[in-house]
């Protein structure tokens, strides 16, 4: 019994750990998440190709705070101030 549970664990822990950067995308909220999602599919079997999408998803700025930066732009100082 536990063979067959080892073989059914491996394979589910493998392809979490390939999908680690998709999933830190959709979890921080980043506005390019499709496209680090269909790097990490298409380059992340290399190790180059998937350490280069976990850095971009790790360090890509969430869509709320890339909101609130667009709006500081526009002239509001505080998030709940309408741009000038």
């Amino acid at each position: 019994m536990y063979v067959n549970t080892v073989e059914i664990v491996w394979p589910i822990l493998i392809a979490l750990f390939y999908l680690l950067p998709t999933l830190v995308a959709y979890a921080r909220d980043i506005p390019q998440r499709p496209a680090i999602a269909l790097v990490n599919f298409v380059f992340g079997w290399t190790l180059v190709g998937w350490v280069v999408v976990s850095i971009w998803a790790m360090s890509a700025a969430p869509a709320t705070l890339a909101l609130l930066r667009e709006r500081s732009r526009d002239g509001a100082e505080e998030p709940g101030q309408r741009p000038r």
